[in-house]
Parts: structure tokens; sequence; C-alpha cells
């Protein structure tokens, strides 16, 4: 049996050899994937920055942290990549610091995001990233052929 055959097959959008990208919402579908077997979960939460839609909207965010979290933890082998607006650092730390591992920047390139300050055209230069691990002692590489394979894949 391929390790593919033990998560679900709705809402697959991408699939390589080495994994599956899924689109929709991550409770619903992560609810059905096996605990501890996925090595790395990358995810941008909606964050109350646009507040156009429910989802998006601050206090749905605020309440919904600790389920998203502990839903990705659940999963995760080694591994939660957190991208989070500067603001919300506080709310998402908070009951979280013996999971948390330590921050990384995304310094953006000019004019790459406008989110939340549309209106101002306030531009945000980075977006920090948490990460929360496993086992935080253990070392986390990156290697860039696993990149590679997505090369030229519309992710649109």
């Amino acid at each position: 049996m391929s390790w593919k055959e033990l998560f679900p097959r709705e809402n697959r959008y991408f699939e390589t050899n080495r994994g599956i990208l899924y689109c929709g919402d991550c409770l619903k579908i992560m609810k059905d994937f096996p605990k501890e077997s996925i090595d790395l979960v990358l995810t941008d939460p909606p964050y109350g920055v646009r507040k156009k839609e429910k989802w998006d909207e601050r206090k749905y965010f605020l309440d919904m942290i600790s389920e998203w979290i502990d839903s990705c933890y659940e999963v995760t082998k080694m591994v939660v990549l957190w991208f989070c607006a500067d603001k919300m650092l506080p709310y998402v730390l908070r009951g979280n610091e013996d999971r948390f591992h330590r921050l990384l920047v995304w310094n953006k390139p000019e004019g790459s995001q406008f989110a939340g300050g549309m209106h101002t055209n306030i531009w945000y230069s980075i977006e920090p990233i948490l990460v929360f691990a496993k086992n935080p002692p253990s070392c986390l590489l990156y290697t860039s052929d696993a990149a590679d394979e997505l090369d030229g894949v519309d992710l649109g």
C-alpha cells in the first residue's frame, strides 16, 4: 500500500511522489489525516486584516487560534510554520509557549504586500513566521530539490 492511500482523496489539488497539496478548510481536511503523519504543516490563516469575509474577521481569528494550532500540531511529526500578522503575534503565542521554537522573518520585496493596508497603501515589508516544533533541539533541514518539483506549477 502506498503512503498516499492513508490520506483522503477529496480536495486534492496537486500531487507529486513526495507529497499532496490540498485546497480547502484545513480543519475539515486534516481531521481525516493520521496523527503525526505530516513532516511539515505550513499555514497562513486569515488574521483579520481585510474584514470583508466572516472568516477574515479579527474576532473569528482570535476564537479559532487554539483549534487551528492544536489540529496542525496533532498531524505533524516535526514542525508547523505559521505565517502571521505582526499584530497577532501575542495572541498566537499565548498558551503555546512550550510549542514555540523560533521566529523567522520574511523580508518581502517592495510592493508585494498591501493586505490590511490597501486603503492607505501601507506596505508591510516583513511577515513573521512562527515555528512550532516537536522535539525543538532536532535540526530542521531544507533541501532545494523538493521545491524544484513545484517549479512551473500554477498554484493559483
